[in-house]
């Protein structure tokens, strides 16, 4: 409640479009119930998915036992469906995760990343988990 008191109240929001607006306001929903301690395992558990994917890039860019005729690392992206409008418009954090990896034209490698800023189901479990650590190591 204070913090849609201080939006509407120093009006905050004025120069951001209705849709802009909505995605602010949505942000600050999930960081709140990112503060529920009942969340905690799921929260956890989200983690976890993220971090097991991490794993599997990293062991599919292992080198293979046998002599491949190229030595660059495939380019992995994992999708939450295979349709790509509903990767970036889900909103349920609970979905299945999407990540992206891109080559660096500079170093010649390969940054996995295990959360995709085009995707909003991504950008609000990070608020939800950023919160939620944030608000763990305040009780410590």
């Amino acid at each position: 409640a204070l913090a849609m008191d201080l939006l509407e109240g120093f009006d905050l929001l004025r120069n951001l479009s209705e849709e802009d607006q909505g995605s602010v306001l949505k942000g600050i929903e999930f960081g709140i119930m990112g503060t529920f301690m009942g969340k905690h395992n799921e929260l956890v558990e989200k983690l976890e998915k993220r971090a097991e994917l991490v794993q599997e890039h990293a062991s599919l860019r292992q080198p293979s036992p046998e002599p491949s005729s190229t030595t660059d690392p495939p380019s992995i992206t994992h999708s939450a469906s295979s349709d790509p409008s509903t990767t970036s418009t889900t909103s349920d954090p609970s979905s299945t995760p999407s990540t992206t990896s891109h080559a660096d034209s500079e170093t010649g490698t390969h940054a996995f990343n295990p959360y995709s800023v085009a995707s909003e189901h991504d950008r609000l479990e990070l608020i939800e988990v950023l919160v939620h650590c944030a608000d763990l190591s305040g009780q410590a």
